[in-house]
């Protein structure tokens, strides 16, 4: 869990998520949305066993899950914006010369049909059609690191409980947790060059900052 990495963690992690929230910020227009969109963050790193609406709301100490959902929703905010800030937050500190960008699929597999873009289709998640999304993202890793890096944001992060009815609110959800997803391996990094005192030499830390629509 996200939330054990943060609890073993060397170096001061909460400076570090500060300092994500921060650049995020101009990513949204109102306090109120800075705000929701900074207890969003903390809500996927959390141990919650699942990251909807509803369960992030109550890990937020709300009491309805209205604010959450209109971040996802209605709210004035561009998900593009927040992708780009992610993008180069994760480069400033895993950028490396002969990084390569991937693009690839992940599927999300669905019990309801309610969720955007569900339906009976070919997931390489499962290995068969399943009732499921699928998500294409570019990632910046290995292409063994890339399915490493879906694993542990469906395990850790919730990329895969978003049950958003719009393609609107599913990109901004993905974005979101990419932006959680950026924070880990920023953190590794880290620590990596705190415990070696010296530079990380391993950047293959996947992190995937783009989230088309899902096919």
């Amino acid at each position: 869990m996200a939330s054990a990495v943060l609890a073993g963690a060397l170096v001061d992690w909460r400076a570090e998520l500060d300092h994500l929230k921060a650049r995020m910020g101009s990513a949204f227009g109102r306090a109120e949305q800075r705000a929701t969109a900074a207890a969003f963050v903390d809500g996927l790193l959390s141990g919650a066993e699942r990251k909807t609406g509803w369960m992030l709301a109550e890990q937020a100490g709300l009491a309805k899950p209205y604010r959450v959902q209109s971040l996802l929703g209605r709210s004035r905010w561009s998900a593009e914006a927040l992708r780009d800030l992610v993008r180069d937050y994760a480069l400033e500190v895993l950028g490396d010369p002969g990084g390569v960008l991937i693009v690839d699929e992940t599927g999300f597999l669905k019990q309801g049909r309610h969720s955007v873009g569900v339906g009976r289709q070919y997931s390489g998640t499962a290995g068969r059609i399943e009732n499921c999304q699928v998500g294409v993202f570019a990632t910046y890793a290995s292409r063994w690191a890339i399915e490493e890096c879906f694993l542990r944001a469906k395990d850790d992060l919730g990329l895969d409980h978003c049950e958003a009815r719009s393609w609107h609110g599913w990109h901004r959800h993905m974005t979101l947790v990419m932006a959680a997803q950026a924070f880990l391996a920023t953190l590794a990094a880290t620590q990596a060059r705190a415990a070696f005192g010296k530079p990380s030499e391993d950047k293959t830390s996947p992190t995937p900052h783009d989230a088309p629509e899902a096919a």
